[in-house]
């Protein structure tokens, strides 16, 4: 089996079970904020992994930006801001922290403008994978933020864990 292949078979079924799992969280209690939240980091998830199988098996430049620009870039773009939103919520800081929830939500939306208007992403043809990325201009900005994005979750969580006891702090642990 070519790699390029297996590579496509491992992207598809990951996405496949991101959005299984996130359907499967959301539908057990619909009105849960956390849950709705999963689901949309499940979501998020979903459409990068689509997205990027999809965009190294396509059989030419087009279609292949096509899956760039509106799976692989806009589930990355939004998983680091859902995953923030999840760990705010987790931690019961979600209401002191609403503002900033939909500035990184803003923020989100600005990037995936930048992705669709090749400012900050394109793709270019690399043996084995077809079509892979090539940063351009504003990918930096969009790394920042991924970075910053994770950097703060797990941040708050640690911090909540120093301050909780019991249950919670077991929850928050996993």
């Amino acid at each position: 089996m070519k790699l390029l292949n297996l590579f496509f078979i491992f992207c598809i079924a990951n996405a496949t079970i991101c959005f299984i799992l996130g359907l499967f969280i959301y539908l057990k209690n619909r009105q849960n904020l956390l849950n709705q939240v999963w689901g949309l980091f499940s979501l998020s998830s979903f459409l990068w992994l689509l997205g990027f199988g999809m965009m190294v098996v396509s059989s030419n430049k087009n279609q292949a930006l096509f899956w760039l620009k509106y799976a692989y870039y806009l589930g990355l773009n939004f998983m680091p801001i859902t995953f923030v939103h999840f760990c705010l919520i987790l931690t019961d800081m979600y209401k002191k922290r609403k503002i900033f929830i939909i500035l990184l939500y803003l923020l989100g939306l600005f990037l995936q403008i930048l992705t669709l208007s090749n400012l900050m992403v394109t793709v270019k043809y690399y043996s084995p994978l077809n079509f892979y990325t090539k940063a351009k201009l504003f990918y930096s900005l969009f790394l920042i933020i991924f970075i910053f994005s994770f950097g703060y979750s797990v941040f708050i969580v640690y911090k909540s864990i120093k301050k909780t006891t019991g249950y919670k702090k077991k929850q928050l642990i996993y």
